[in-house]
C-alpha cells in the first residue's frame, strides 16, 4: 500500500528510499502523518540526473518564516508566508495539535539565535486560524492563519509576498516556474538544513499529479517530481511563489507520498487562489 505524508521542506531527490533520522537539534522531530493510499501507476520512467536545491542568500526571501511548533512530547518545525503585518500565512496540519508557536523572522541560520534582526515571537492557540473544513484524512483545506501578537515592522529583512489577485483565480499556473523555499532535509537520510534553501520547480497538470496521488483536487497544487525537486519530510507550511512576471505566493506546502519523497512523484501545495475569499474574511486584507 502507498501512503501519504503530510510534510515539506526543500529536499534533493537520490536513489535511497527516504527514512527519518535524528536531526542535529535532537528538539525537532520532523512533521510526519500518514493515511492509506491506493497505489498509483507510473506514466513515465524516472530520470537518472539528480537536480539538487541551493543555499538561499541571507534575506532573498524576506517573506519566508520558520515556525517552532509546542506539541505533545516536544518539538516540530515548520514554515509559513509572511501576508501582512500581522499574518503569517502556512499549513492546517502544522497547527491543530499545537499547544503553541514561536514564530521566527528574519531568519536565515536556523541554529544561530544571535543572527543580526531577528525575531522570535511567542503566539499562543488562541491567534491560530485554522480552515473550519480542513479534513485531515482527505488532506483538504490544508490551510491556517496565525495571528501575531503584536504588528511587526518591515525591513529590508522582514517583507510580506503578494497574494494573487482574482484576476488569477481560474489560472492553473500549469507549466509556469516557480520557486519554493525552506529549511528541509537536503537529503533522504539528512538532518534539517541549517540554512534555508530554496528550488525552482514547474507545475503540473493537475490531472498527471492526480493519476500519482488521488487525493488530490482542484484545489491543490503540484510541482513536477520528474525534475528531481520537490518536497519532503520537515519543512510543512512553507511558500511556493510564482517567478514569471509578477512574483505572489501561489502554494503553501502540504504533502507527498510516504513511499518516499525520492521516487521523483509530485509535490502537493494547497492551492492559494482557491482561498482568497477566506484569507481575505479572516485578515481583513483586501484582494483586489
Amino acid at each position: 500500500m502507498y501512503k501519504v505524508v503530510l510534510t515539506t521542506i526543500l529536499v534533493l531527490f537520490s536513489k535511497e528510499r527516504l527514512t527519518l533520522a535524528d536531526t542535529d537539534d535532537s528538539e525537532y522531530d520532523p512533521v510526519k502523518f500518514f493515511m492509506p493510499e491506493p497505489a498509483p501507476s507510473l506514466n513515465y520512467s524516472p530520470p537518472m540526473r539528480i537536480i539538487n536545491g541551493f543555499e538561499a542568500q541571507p534575506n532573498a526571501y524576506p517573506y519566508q518564516v520558520g515556525i517552532e511548533i509546542s506539541v505533545t512530547g516536544g518539538w516540530t518545525w515548520c514554515g509559513g508566508s509572511l501576508i501582512s503585518q500581522n499574518f503569517v500565512l502556512t499549513a492546517a496540519h502544522c497547527l491543530d495539535s499545537a499547544f503553541y508557536v514561536n514564530v521566527l523572522l528574519s531568519v536565515h541560520d536556523r541554529v544561530d539565535t544571535t543572527e543580526a534582526g531577528r525575531i522570535k515571537m511567542y503566539v499562543p492557540p488562541s491567534n491560530f486560524i485554522i480552515h473550519q473544513s480542513w479534513d485531515r484524512p482527505s488532506l483538504t483545506n490544508d490551510i491556517a492563519l496565525i495571528r501575531l501578537t503584536s504588528t511587526i515592522t518591515y525591513t529590508d529583512k522582514i517583507q510580506p509576498i503578494a497574494l494573487p489577485t482574482r484576476a488569477y483565480a481560474y489560472n492553473t499556473f500549469e507549466g509556469s516556474p516557480a520557486i519554493t523555499t525552506g529549511w528541509g532535509y537536503l537529503k533522504g537520510t539528512s538532518s534539517l538544513s541549517r540554512y534555508l534553501q530554496y528550488a525552482d520547480v514547474i507545475i503540473m497538470e493537475t490531472n498527471r499529479c492526480r493519476s500519482y496521488l488521488r487525493q488530490v483536487t482542484s484545489n491543490h497544487i503540484c510541482i513536477d517530481g520528474s525534475y528531481g525537486k520537490g518536497v519532503c519530510y520537515g519543512d510543512s507550511g512553507s511558500s511556493m511563489v510564482t517567478t514569471s512576471g509578477q512574483k505572489f505566493l501561489i502554494g503553501i506546502t502540504s504533502f507527498v507520498s510516504a513511499s518516499g519523497c525520492e521516487i521523483n512523484y509530485p509535490s502537493v501545495f494547497t492551492r492559494v487562489t482557491s482561498f482568497l475569499d477566506w484569507i481575505s474574511s479572516k485578515t481583513g486584507i483586501v484582494i483586489p
